[in-house]
């Protein structure tokens, strides 16, 4: 992906993520469109967990990365009936906790996430 993007016209933002990619840092992909977005997760041939608060955005996500073929899941919302605790039991706890597994280990390119339904679950302390 660097050589491709050396080779485009590159905005600053472009420019300080080609950075982040280099130094091997955590970076975020705010600031870019839709097409750039997807076509940067695409490129990265790395696990990402994609956090989004629309569903209209994740199903559109959902849908581009796929036709990439990319294996990728989505969990964003809960069942109003839905209670997570450390531990519950429950459909949907049980799917964020094997995508999240699944991500980790390899077996998955993208998972599309609503920040509420992963702080419902993932532990208070820092995952190492």
């Amino acid at each position: 992906m660097i050589n491709l993007l050396k080779n485009l016209k590159i905005n600053s933002n472009l420019m300080n993520l080609e950075q982040d990619l280099l130094n091997k840092r955590d970076c975020s992909i705010f600031g870019f469109n839709f097409g750039e977005k997807t076509w940067l997760v695409n490129s990265l041939k790395k696990p990402v967990l994609y956090i989004t608060t629309s569903g209209e955005l994740a199903d559109r996500l959902y849908s581009q990365f796929s036709s990439m073929g990319l294996k990728t899941k989505q969990t964003m919302f809960l069942p109003l009936d839905c209670t997570f605790n450390l531990y519950s039991k429950n459909e949907a706890s049980e799917n964020l906790i094997s995508a999240l597994s699944d991500l980790n280990n390899g077996n998955l390119d993208v998972l599309i996430a609503s920040p509420e339904i992963l702080l419902k679950k993932l532990p208070k302390q820092s995952i190492k």
